[in-house]
């Protein structure tokens, strides 16, 4: 299935969403420093996957800094479509780039809810790995 026609046997996802700082070092950052958190934040988002369901979702970020910048956050899921709905987690570790996140993904959920039949009980997909690259569009400076 190539749900967005663009040749590919994996499905694809545009999400929107926002960060919000929890906590931040405001300390320099020096190089060769080892393992230095730099900040907590929590976002928010919605994801859609063509032809398939979509996703609200919580999350709760941690950033380090090393070598190169380290981050991890952990999802909470309410996903929805085919006249189904159910909840889901995700644990994600990766990267940054510049600005730009990447992670490995893993999810996780039931294939029954307390909402009833779970989205992903009917969908070829099945979430359980993703790779993800979150890039900022607009990002707010402070004075």
């Amino acid at each position: 299935m190539d749900p967005l026609g663009i040749g590919g046997r994996s499905t694809y996802a545009i999400a929107l969403g926002t960060q919000v700082r929890i906590w931040e070092s405001k300390s320099a950052d020096k190089s060769l420093t080892g393992l230095k958190l730099k900040g907590f934040y929590t976002a928010f988002g919605y994801e859609y996957y063509p032809k398939q369901i979509d996703k609200v979702y919580a999350s709760l970020w941690i950033r380090f800094k090393t070598f190169m910048p380290l981050t991890g956050k952990i999802d909470a899921i309410y996903a929805y479509g085919n006249g189904r709905k159910g909840l889901a987690s995700r644990v994600c570790v990766g990267f940054e780039l510049k600005k730009i996140s990447i992670f490995a993904c893993g999810e996780t959920t039931g294939f029954t809810s307390f909402f009833g039949p779970h989205p992903y009980a009917d969908s070829p997909y099945t979430n359980v790995g993703e790779i993800l690259a979150i890039i900022p569009v607009f990002t707010r400076v402070e004075k």
